[in-house]
């Protein structure tokens, strides 16, 4: 018994690097004055490394802001958004955060404008991307972009395809298949309930407690601890 707690204890403490639940993503938030389009990324500081074989510390911010002048385009119809230079914010630790911004030819309430969004696609196909297009009246909308479907429209008349409960089901599926954490669970659970019917119902279990969790989460209302998480 006292092994197994000290086992218990060493996993707790050793596990702060795992990051097992981690998918990869990024998030951006964009806003329009007259005919000029901003927007700010954030990415996890690990993914950034993915980007370069000689990625360093201190460069991390340059890095993603070279990668996101190739990968992140704004355009009116058939005419291309003037990019400025990336420039590299202040950010949290862990954190890298660009800031970039696009001159396009008329002024966006006239002529919405389309982005793609590219960026960690190419070295990674599961990458997520979470942007938030702020619209008049102080209103916003959230765009999920993936590898499929990466373009969405900014301005005051935008009209972009809501983000539905297919989608997520497709991500949250993706998740669960391309980790082998994930599948071993899932042999075990079955493998412990001894029957189909125990089966169900133990996947149904988890899936409520997990959607319960995730909600008080999003809510503020729970902040667990991730390396106790990835340990257990």
């Amino acid at each position: 018994m006292i092994l197994r707690l000290g086992v218990g204890f060493l996993a707790l403490v050793a596990c702060a690097a795992a990051s097992a639940h981690t998918r990869s993503q990024s998030y951006s938030s964009w806003r329009v004055d007259g005919a000029e389009v901003s927007a700010v990324f954030q990415v996890d500081a690990r993914r950034v490394t993915q980007l370069s074989e000689d990625a360093e510390a201190g460069r991390l911010g340059s890095l993603l802001a070279s990668h996101l002048a190739d990968t992140v385009s704004v355009a009116q119809g058939d005419r291309p958004c003037r990019a400025g230079s990336p420039v590299v914010l202040a950010a949290a630790r862990g954190e890298t955060r660009v800031e970039m911004i696009f001159a396009c030819p008329d002024a966006i309430d006239e002529a919405p404008a389309t982005v793609v969004m590219g960026a960690f696609f190419d070295v990674s196909p599961s990458h997520v991307h979470y942007a938030r297009v702020a619209r008049a009246g102080g209103q916003a909308q959230e765009v999920l972009a993936t590898v499929r479907s990466h373009s969405f429209t900014v301005g005051a008349d935008a009209a972009n395809a809501p983000t539905d409960f297919g989608a997520f089901f497709r991500l949250g599926l993706e998740h669960v298949l391309s980790g082998v954490d994930h599948l071993a669970f899932v042999l075990a659970l079955a493998l412990l309930a001894g029957s189909f019917a125990r089966a169900f119902w133990a996947a149904t279990g988890f899936t409520l407690g997990h959607s319960l969790t995730l909600g008080f989460v999003a809510l503020g209302w729970l902040t667990p601890s991730v390396p106790a998480v990835e340990a257990l």
